[in-house]
């Protein structure tokens, strides 16, 4: 094996040789995003001359041997680094081809893209698996026709050919010439390239967003100023989000809660970088050292919600550990900004304690009933800008009632409607412990902890493995007793499950020391009065919880002023078309972006193209095909709307047509993000 760093450039010019991708590789599957940021790097490499290389990771690959003409390099990683350079070369080409620029056309191809002394079969470099060689084979041959499948690579060749100008062509050769790669080049018969492959990708850990995000506001700095930036702004930084119960670094997770609020985006985890680098570009001493006086400022207010115990408030204290404890870590972007306004007295602590109450009963009232947990990002992204200061606490919880469909805030009747057949017994035994504890320790000075003490269990009542005598004893409930019994009016608390057993009530109750009358456990207290279990009694201790639960999540008693127009976000899959007859959008939100102001045209248009990027053979291969008009040819529509770089669909439609075309395109493609619409008063 021989490893080094080498120009990709000089690297891709080798001339009797052949680039093969395996056919055990998976397709080539960049899309238009990794190009565009590819492209961008390159540009910005080839404008600045302080730049003296871009490093793009390692190509491994297993030499055929020196004796074979021509040379075979069988790539084992960097296949999709390689074919993007690939089709960015036939790009140059054609376009330099077009301007008249011959010399330098010839020029790429010949070093580039083929192998100007072998015959048909072997002159294309690069050898793709055979359906992206059949793309790439046209592309070099520039004959589309011979292709009417969809293909990424002709996908992103035509994206990369669109963007390149005639005088950004000897900008972008220069970047690239600047393009550095470990090449590490195995012998047949010599190296093993999966285990080589394997210790490539398995040891040593990627570098997290912190720490690129670190290297770039550190790295361009002289060493003075690196000490001083890293000393009084970063550390600090990293300092404040270490997580103390797990010793482990937040540091990402904190900037991509802080991009969430200050850009109103969700960065994905991959792409906290790129956003960071997006958002905040430092062009200045000054502008530098503000935003990481922010971020600094913020990092403060982070350290407390992940460490609850450095908060001297015990109320507020215990109530973010059961934000945590019910793994609202969605809230984030939102508290951050919540508690630096009581950090900085814009509000008191009755009111921060109100809104902390406020999230968990929202959040709670939601899984009860079964609410998806994917539409909270979004609405903890935004719902900042909802708070009136001078009208903090109500105007936040005006804005939580007025959600509707995925977004909704669960009413009493909601909750208790579900809560009484709920299985509460099979569900995350996080959520278990923080319900069962709650109910249990709600205003008693005496507090007992389940989460993490063994010798609390749950204990089902009436058993779970009733015995004959239960089934005579309850008669015709007992079958209705079996489908409740894993409801919480059924659950309780018992350090003694083990000796409880599966007895009959009055002797689970009276069993000296350790039946449900000797417990000093809230949950037991209303049981150790019964004097029998049937479902009156089960009927009974649901009363109760409802009245617990009605004090501990409760419901805002704000008189809601229902305004058709003043609803906030509606999912497009609860509207019928009649619903948006003479209506226009204030804004739309779709994978964590907000679109102010669109049209019905430019939402299908955004739908489309994103849902044809991420699930291109949905569109190609079901009926969507026919329902959207899908076609390459743009001449055969009357109002072709282009969704890709080969694709077009009908868009001469209504806003009805529009959102029943667009409701088919999600239903279809199972997007895991749900598409909210705000209507226009």
């Amino acid at each position: 094996m021989e490893a080094k760093q080498n120009s990709i450039a000089k690297f891709m010019q080798q001339q009797d040789t052949q680039f093969l991708i395996p056919v055990y590789q998976r397709n080539y599957d960049w899309r238009i995003e990794h190009c565009k940021q590819l492209l961008f790097d390159i540009v910005q490499s080839g404008l600045n001359d302080k730049i003296e290389s871009h490093f793009i990771g390692s190509i491994v690959y297993l030499h055929s041997g020196p004796f074979i003409s021509p040379s075979k390099l069988t790539i084992i990683d960097g296949q999709q680094r390689l074919t993007t350079l690939t089709l960015l070369f036939a790009s140059l080409h054609q376009k330099a081809k077009e301007t008249n620029n011959e010399k330098l056309s010839e020029s790429i191809k010949r070093k580039y893209l083929i192998n100007e002394d072998l015959d048909s079969t072997e002159k294309i470099k690069l050898r793709p698996i055979k359906k992206d060689d059949k793309a790439l084979t046209c592309i070099i041959n520039h004959n589309f026709n011979d292709f009417i499948e969809f293909s990424r690579i002709i996908e992103n060749y035509k994206y990369f050919y669109e963007n390149i100008f005639p005088e950004t062509i000897d900008i972008i050769i220069k970047g690239i010439q600047k393009l550095a790669f470990i090449e590490v080049g195995l012998e047949k018969g010599k190296d093993d390239p999966q285990k080589i492959f394997q210790s490539l990708n398995s040891t040593g850990l990627d570098l997290s967003p912190a720490d690129l995000i670190r290297n770039y506001i550190l790295m361009g700095l002289n060493e003075k100023m690196q000490n001083e930036i890293y000393n009084n702004y970063w550390k600090p930084i990293e300092d404040n989000c270490l997580e103390i119960t797990s010793n482990n670094s937040k540091v990402s997770n904190f900037i991509r809660d802080y991009l969430t609020f200050k850009t109103n985006k969700i960065p994905n985890k991959d792409k906290v970088y790129e956003s960071f680098k997006e958002t905040f570009i430092f062009d200045n001493e000054m502008f530098l050292k503000n935003i990481l006086q922010d971020l600094k400022n913020y990092s403060e207010v982070y350290c407390k919600l992940i460490n609850p115990e450095r908060e001297s408030n015990k109320s507020i204290s215990e109530n973010i550990q059961l934000i945590n404890k019910l793994q609202i870590n969605v809230s984030y972007p939102f508290l951050l900004q919540v508690y630096k306004d009581y950090i900085d007295d814009k509000i008191n602590e009755p009111v921060f304690i109100k809104v902390l109450e406020t999230i968990q009963s929202y959040v709670w009232r939601r899984f009860i009933v079964g609410l998806p947990t994917n539409a909270l990002n979004k609405i903890f992204m935004d719902l900042y800008s909802s708070i009136e200061i001078d009208n903090y606490l109500k105007s936040f919880q005006i804005s939580l009632l007025r959600k509707k469909s995925s977004g909704k805030f669960p009413t009493n009747d909601d909750v208790f409607e579900s809560l009484y057949t709920k299985d509460m017994y099979y569900i995350n035994p996080k959520n278990r412990t923080y319900f069962l504890e709650r109910l249990e320790n709600y205003r008693c000075s005496e507090k007992f902890f389940i989460e993490g003490n063994q010798e609390f269990t749950i204990e089902h009542i009436f058993p779970q493995n009733p015995s004959k005598e239960w089934e005579d004893s309850l008669g015709e409930e007992f079958e209705i007793m079996k489908k409740l019994s894993n409801t919480v009016s059924n659950l309780t608390l018992s350090v003694f499950n083990k000796e409880l057993s599966n007895y009959l009530f009055l002797k689970k109750r009276d069993l000296p020391e350790k039946g449900y009358k000797f417990s000093k456990l809230n949950l037991n207290k209303l049981i150790s009065s019964f004097e029998n279990w049937n479902l009156q009694s089960l009927n009974d201790r649901f009363d109760w919880i409802k009245n617990r639960f009605i004090e501990i999540w409760n419901f805002p008693e704000i008189e809601l002023i229902e305004d058709e127009n003043s609803e906030l976000e509606i999912n497009i899959l609860d509207l019928l078309p009649s619903d948006v007859t003479n209506k226009s959008m204030e804004y739309f939100v779709f994978f964590d972006n907000k679109y102010p102001n669109p049209s019905w045209q430019l939402l299908y248009k955004t739908v489309s193209e994103i849902m044809f990027d991420r699930e291109p053979h949905m569109f190609i291969a079901t009926d969507l095909s026919d329902n959207l008009k899908l076609t390459q040819h743009q001449e055969e529509l009357f109002k072709p709307l282009q969704i890709s770089q080969t694709y077009f669909i009908e868009s001469n439609l209504s806003a009805q047509f529009i959102v029943m075309r667009t409701q088919k395109i999600l239903e279809k493609c199972e997007t895991d993000d749900n598409l909210f619409i705000k209507f226009k008063e």
